[in-house]
């Protein structure tokens, strides 16, 4: 009897420790979520750092936390995965966006005033970025030198009311050369 009283207080014990570990795992992949860890330049050289960032297709900018300074060389390129622009779309893409659609708000729209896209006359679902104020498409690939300083923030082009059936991500990677 005594054995078996023991055992039960090791079961209990054992319980208790592997609820309390489950709490804390889910706390901490609640409190992680939405947000990826900042980014490690996966080759450095004197001058350009090359990065790759996973977008979101259903949230707003992202902030990759790559610093662009005015002057830097930056490429966005289109690495792997596909997104849609909604549930039951029936499209799925890559960073050049909905193509079969050709969806733009500011050409279709009888009133381009009523579009709420960031980038109205970019095809819905292309990829899109952004440094301080300064909005460009990026679609597969983009090079530019920039003349802005800030984060560098990635995106889907779609109305922010439009995101929440959004699914999917795309991978990309990022390089900044540095002047000098």
């Amino acid at each position: 009897m005594r054995d078996n009283s023991r055992i039960l207080t090791w079961v209990f014990i054992f319980a208790a420790l592997a609820s309390a570990a489950a709490v804390i795992i889910a706390a901490l992949i609640i409190s992680s979520r939405g947000r990826q860890p900042p980014p490690v330049a996966t080759s450095v050289t004197p001058n350009i750092s090359v990065y790759q960032f996973q977008v979101d297709a259903d949230k707003p900018w992202q902030d990759t936390d790559i610093v662009i300074s005015l002057g830097d060389r930056v490429t966005i390129q289109y690495v792997s995965g596909t997104w849609t622009g909604g549930i039951g779309a029936g499209q799925w893409y890559d960073a050049k966006g909905d193509m079969v659609a050709r969806y733009k708000c500011a050409v279709e729209a009888r009133d381009p005033s009523v579009c709420k896209e960031p980038m109205p006359n970019v095809y819905n679902g292309t990829l899109i970025g952004k440094v301080d104020d300064n909005l460009f498409e990026i679609g597969e690939y983009l090079q530019f030198t920039s003349s802005r300083t800030g984060n560098l923030f990635l995106r889907m082009n779609d109305q922010d009311e439009g995101l929440f059936d959004n699914q999917g991500s795309i991978t990309v990677q990022i390089s900044v050369q540095r002047p000098g």
